[in-house]
């Protein structure tokens, strides 16, 4: 997906609507030393909430149909799920915010002047090669590559992970969505998670939880929701987490009440994507703290990620070797691996002016637009008309039909 941008924006106001907070941590800490300097300064804010939009709609559409569905089979929801990453595809129906509205929201943001790549790469994973190599459902690469000479630090970066993929279902004695609704675990699957993390490193492999749209509500007893609760109703609360039904954690819940309750709770998968791009610190209602999915990493380990990612032999090897006992590969079946599927992915190749660029990297600046992404009005706004925080969800609303 190619976004030739026209239409420049004037320079942002200091500290706008979005009120800057110096003691609020960044949401969700970068996955290496180099990404860590760089996380948040890599796209203006001005684009955050075009991209924000598209993922809460994809989130939405398919948490959607998990709710409707109740029971709903991984395999299916993981391939919608890819569908609706797919730019070269059919579009995906009734999404609220696709593809197609990014790149012209895009378009009308941001003005003339040199390109900036930002990438999204995602594989779905056979069955076999999932057990036998990556452990995951399927594999999610982030590019970004900065061409220009405003800023040399921020030329060219990565990064890869890896979801298995899970999906809450009701409980076979009940036909509504509550706290018991669990996560199905495969036998031995625990074991080989572990033994790829010894070359992926601890966060690069981590669980995809698929659950109702809002599924934080239910968890109204749980220390996320009442910390939440508490600081972001009336001071405006970070409404992705009242509407993600994608949840990322490093160890697999046995249903939703454990996975609200854990010390550490989840990570919204929309939070994961756009800590990627933008300084979230200092947004009003983004004060919680999420699990940093990328402290402690080694550089060697995100280097593995990301040739696994694109089928380099030896890595896929490497993978191999901690799944067979005798630890002799089948080089038939090795070399059957080294041939990747076509990525679905959506690609931006944004431009704007300088000047504008120049600003919009720094902090303590937030542009006056009023389209960008008002976490303390969305969060009243579900308050008030959404039937109540107590009260759980009801099925409707934006979402694949």
């Amino acid at each position: 997906m190619l976004i030739n941008s026209t239409n420049g924006r004037s320079a942002p106001e200091l500290l706008g609507r979005w009120r800057l907070r110096n003691a609020i941590l960044d949401v969700l800490p970068p996955l290496c030393a180099d990404l860590q300097r760089l996380t948040g300064f890599m796209l203006p804010r001005v684009l955050l909430n075009p991209v924000y939009r598209f993922l809460l709609s994809v989130d939405r559409c398919i948490s959607y149909e998990v709710s409707a569905l109740k029971r709903a089979d991984e395999n299916g929801v993981t391939d919608r799920l890819l569908w609706c990453l797919n730019a070269n595809g059919e579009p995906v129906p009734n999404i609220e915010f696709s593809i197609d509205d990014l790149k012209r929201d895009v378009r009308q943001l941001v003005g003339e002047g040199f390109p900036i790549g930002v990438e999204f790469k995602t594989e779905r994973y056979t069955q076999n090669y999932e057990g036998d190599v990556t452990q995951a459902d399927y594999g999610l690469n982030i590019n970004f590559t900065d061409p220009s000479q405003i800023n040399p630090a921020m030329k060219k970066w990565t990064a890869t992970y890896f979801m298995q993929s899970k999906v809450a279902k009701v409980p076979p004695d009940s036909d509504q969505w509550d706290l018991r609704a669990s996560f199905s675990r495969t036998s031995g699957q625990p074991n080989a998670i572990d033994r790829l993390r010894s070359l992926v490193g601890n966060r690069g492999l981590l669980y995809h939880l698929y659950c109702p749209s809002g599924a934080l509500r239910y968890a109204s007893s749980s220390k996320l929701f009442k910390t939440i609760e508490a600081t972001g109703v009336n001071k405006g609360a970070p409404s992705v987490y009242w509407r993600s039904g994608f949840w990322l954690t490093h160890t697999l819940p046995t249903n939703m009440k454990t996975l609200f309750a854990n010390r550490v709770h989840p990570t919204p998968w929309t939070l994961l994507i756009l800590s990627h791009f933008f300084n979230l610190r200092g947004l009003d209602g983004l004060i919680i703290e999420p699990e940093r999915l990328y402290e402690g990493q080694k550089n060697e380990e995100a280097q593995f990620r990301e040739d696994l990612f694109k089928r380099d032999p030896k890595a896929v090897e490497s993978a191999y070797l901690l799944k067979i006992a005798d630890g002799q590969p089948k080089r038939e079946i090795v070399e059957s691996y080294l041939k990747a599927q076509p990525h679905r992915t959506v690609t931006m190749d944004i431009t704007f002016p300088t000047y504008e660029y120049e600003k919009s990297m720094q902090p303590d600046i937030a542009p006056d637009d009023g389209d960008i992404p008002d976490f303390e009005r969305e969060a009243e706004d579900e308050h008030d008309n959404n039937d109540g925080l107590s009260n759980g969800i009801k099925l409707g609303g934006t979402g694949c039909l």
